[in-house]
Protein backbone atom coordinates (compact mmCIF):
# COMPACT_ATOMS: atom_id res chain seq x y z
CA UNK A 1 0.00 0.00 0.00
CA UNK A 2 0.81 3.40 -0.37
CA UNK A 3 0.47 4.14 3.39
CA UNK A 4 3.82 6.67 4.04
CA UNK A 5 5.68 4.56 1.58
CA UNK A 6 6.11 7.26 -1.28
CA UNK A 7 6.30 10.40 0.75
CA UNK A 8 9.84 11.99 0.96
CA UNK A 9 11.35 15.31 1.39
CA UNK A 10 13.08 16.68 -2.23
CA UNK A 11 15.09 19.92 -2.16
CA UNK A 12 13.02 21.78 -5.35
CA UNK A 13 14.86 24.48 -7.43
CA UNK A 14 12.46 27.14 -8.88
CA UNK A 15 13.35 30.38 -11.01
CA UNK A 16 11.87 33.52 -11.80
CA UNK A 17 13.37 36.72 -13.52
CA UNK A 18 16.59 34.46 -13.87
CA UNK A 19 17.31 34.06 -9.95
CA UNK A 20 16.34 30.61 -8.47
CA UNK A 21 15.24 29.29 -5.32
CA UNK A 22 15.69 26.17 -3.59
CA UNK A 23 13.21 24.83 -0.69
CA UNK A 24 12.77 21.36 0.86
CA UNK A 25 9.40 19.81 0.43
CA UNK A 26 7.58 16.76 0.93
CA UNK A 27 6.03 14.97 -2.24
CA UNK A 28 4.35 11.52 -2.80
CA UNK A 29 5.63 9.44 -5.73
CA UNK A 30 2.70 8.03 -7.71
CA UNK A 31 4.47 4.60 -8.30
CA UNK A 32 2.04 4.37 -11.47
CA UNK A 33 3.16 7.19 -13.66
CA UNK A 34 6.69 8.64 -11.64
CA UNK A 35 4.59 12.28 -10.83
CA UNK A 36 4.98 13.97 -7.94
CA UNK A 37 2.36 15.06 -6.15
CA UNK A 38 2.48 17.93 -3.78
CA UNK A 39 0.13 20.09 -2.01
CA UNK A 40 1.48 23.62 -0.72
CA UNK A 41 0.30 26.85 1.06
CA UNK A 42 -1.31 29.77 -1.25
CA UNK A 43 1.21 32.59 -1.57
CA UNK A 44 4.27 30.58 -0.81
CA UNK A 45 7.02 31.63 -3.25
CA UNK A 46 7.40 28.45 -4.66
CA UNK A 47 4.52 28.30 -5.67
CA UNK A 48 4.40 32.11 -6.78
CA UNK A 49 7.61 30.96 -9.13
CA UNK A 50 5.36 27.92 -10.72
CA UNK A 51 2.70 30.45 -11.90
CA UNK A 52 5.22 32.01 -13.69
CA UNK A 53 7.63 29.45 -14.85
CA UNK A 54 6.73 25.82 -14.51
CA UNK A 55 10.52 24.64 -15.13
CA UNK A 56 11.50 23.25 -11.89
CA UNK A 57 14.66 20.76 -10.73
CA UNK A 58 14.25 18.62 -7.82
CA UNK A 59 17.02 16.28 -6.14
CA UNK A 60 16.54 13.42 -3.82
CA UNK A 61 18.79 11.90 -1.34
CA UNK A 62 18.83 8.43 0.09
CA UNK A 63 20.45 8.49 3.44
CA UNK A 64 22.13 5.59 4.91
CA UNK A 65 20.04 3.43 7.08
CA UNK A 66 20.97 2.52 10.85
CA UNK A 67 22.09 -0.84 9.67
CA UNK A 68 24.22 0.32 6.73
CA UNK A 69 26.53 2.62 8.94
CA UNK A 70 26.70 -0.01 11.23
CA UNK A 71 28.69 -2.18 8.30
CA UNK A 72 30.58 0.77 8.02
CA UNK A 73 28.72 2.26 4.91
CA UNK A 74 29.52 6.09 5.02
CA UNK A 75 27.79 9.35 2.63
CA UNK A 76 30.12 8.11 -0.27
CA UNK A 77 27.80 4.67 -0.28
CA UNK A 78 24.30 6.60 -0.98
CA UNK A 79 23.14 7.84 -4.14
CA UNK A 80 20.42 10.54 -5.32
CA UNK A 81 17.80 10.80 -8.10
CA UNK A 82 17.66 14.34 -10.08
CA UNK A 83 14.58 15.26 -11.54
CA UNK A 84 13.72 17.76 -14.17
CA UNK A 85 10.31 18.30 -14.97
CA UNK A 86 7.41 20.48 -14.96
CA UNK A 87 4.64 21.66 -12.42
CA UNK A 88 1.22 21.49 -13.43
CA UNK A 89 -1.25 23.00 -10.71
CA UNK A 90 -4.35 21.65 -10.53
CA UNK A 91 -8.02 24.19 -11.48
CA UNK A 92 -11.13 23.82 -10.02
CA UNK A 93 -12.36 24.30 -13.67
CA UNK A 94 -10.69 20.52 -14.10
CA UNK A 95 -12.07 19.00 -11.09
CA UNK A 96 -15.83 20.24 -12.63
CA UNK A 97 -14.68 18.98 -15.87
CA UNK A 98 -13.56 15.74 -14.89
CA UNK A 99 -12.73 14.75 -11.73
CA UNK A 100 -10.98 11.95 -12.31
CA UNK A 101 -7.10 13.02 -12.10
CA UNK A 102 -8.03 14.81 -8.70
CA UNK A 103 -9.17 11.99 -7.01
CA UNK A 104 -6.63 9.88 -7.97
CA UNK A 105 -4.28 12.38 -6.76
CA UNK A 106 -6.01 12.46 -3.26
CA UNK A 107 -6.22 8.49 -3.36
CA UNK A 108 -2.38 8.67 -3.90
CA UNK A 109 -1.45 11.18 -1.53
CA UNK A 110 -3.73 11.59 1.59
CA UNK A 111 -3.43 8.21 2.81
CA UNK A 112 0.66 8.71 3.01
CA UNK A 113 0.15 10.60 6.34
CA UNK A 114 -2.24 9.16 9.42
CA UNK A 115 -3.78 12.49 9.80
CA UNK A 116 -4.81 13.30 6.40
CA UNK A 117 -5.60 9.56 5.63
CA UNK A 118 -8.37 10.09 8.77
CA UNK A 119 -9.67 12.33 6.63
CA UNK A 120 -10.24 11.42 3.48
CA UNK A 121 -11.17 7.97 4.85
CA UNK A 122 -14.52 9.54 6.00
CA UNK A 123 -15.47 10.75 2.38
CA UNK A 124 -17.17 7.95 1.47
CA UNK A 125 -18.75 8.79 -1.51
CA UNK A 126 -17.72 10.81 -4.88
CA UNK A 127 -19.23 13.50 -4.43
CA UNK A 128 -18.22 14.23 -0.61
CA UNK A 129 -14.53 13.65 -2.15
CA UNK A 130 -15.11 15.93 -5.10
CA UNK A 131 -16.44 18.90 -2.60
CA UNK A 132 -13.94 18.11 -0.13
CA UNK A 133 -10.93 18.38 -2.57
CA UNK A 134 -12.54 21.35 -3.89
CA UNK A 135 -12.44 22.57 -0.35
CA UNK A 136 -8.82 21.51 -0.13
CA UNK A 137 -7.92 24.01 -3.75
CA UNK A 138 -9.53 27.03 -1.94
CA UNK A 139 -6.98 27.06 1.07
CA UNK A 140 -4.19 25.40 -0.68
CA UNK A 141 -2.07 25.12 -3.99
CA UNK A 142 -2.64 21.26 -5.15
CA UNK A 143 0.23 20.51 -8.31
CA UNK A 144 1.91 17.73 -9.92
CA UNK A 145 5.52 18.05 -10.90
CA UNK A 146 5.54 15.72 -14.13
CA UNK A 147 9.21 14.33 -14.81
CA UNK A 148 10.88 14.88 -18.33
CA UNK A 149 14.48 13.20 -16.71
CA UNK A 150 14.96 11.20 -13.91
CA UNK A 151 18.91 10.86 -13.01
CA UNK A 152 20.29 8.52 -10.32
CA UNK A 153 23.26 9.74 -9.21
CA UNK A 154 26.08 7.47 -7.49
CA UNK A 155 29.07 8.96 -7.82
CA UNK A 156 31.28 6.76 -5.47
CA UNK A 157 29.31 3.47 -6.04
CA UNK A 158 30.29 2.64 -9.22
CA UNK A 159 34.01 2.80 -8.35
CA UNK A 160 34.13 1.20 -4.66
CA UNK A 161 34.38 -2.30 -3.59
CA UNK A 162 31.69 -4.75 -3.82
CA UNK A 163 31.03 -4.85 -0.10
CA UNK A 164 29.31 -0.99 -0.58
CA UNK A 165 28.36 -1.30 -4.70
CA UNK A 166 26.20 -4.13 -4.01
CA UNK A 167 24.27 -2.57 -1.04
CA UNK A 168 20.78 -3.14 -1.05
CA UNK A 169 18.91 -0.12 -1.87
Amino acid sequence: GLHGNYREMYQIATAVNNIPTVSSVEYVLDPANFNLYGISELGTEKTLHFAENPNVSLYWTRQLREAEEAMGMTYFSSYGVQITGTVHIFTVDELDADPTELLHFFDTYYPTMPTTAAVWSTKTTEEARIEYIRQVMSMQVVYKIVPSEMVITQPYMLHMGGKYASCAI
